[in-house]
């Protein structure tokens, strides 16, 4: 999953992204597989203010898309 979907989906939609940056949608639609840098700082604080899950660590390194899928097998010993 590419950064700007990561976080998208974390905002609930890419309408609510961009009215929690205070920037029109076309703006977040232009920005392609990542978040441009002077962003960061922006995302995180809306993120803290709106109680979006969303750490610095995930903005930089979103998890893959086999990272955010459930296990299909269970660990050993669990019936």
């Amino acid at each position: 999953m590419n950064q700007v979907a990561f976080v998208i989906e974390r905002f609930g939609g890419l309408r609510k992204l961009a009215r929690a940056l205070d920037i029109p949608s076309s703006t977040v639609s232009s920005w392609g597989d990542y978040i441009p840098a002077r962003h960061h700082p922006n995302v995180l604080s809306a993120a803290i203010r709106d109680g979006v899950p969303l750490t610095a660590d995930e903005l930089v390194n979103p998890p893959k898309l086999d990272d955010c899928r459930p296990s299909d097998t269970e660990p050993p010993g669990v019936a």
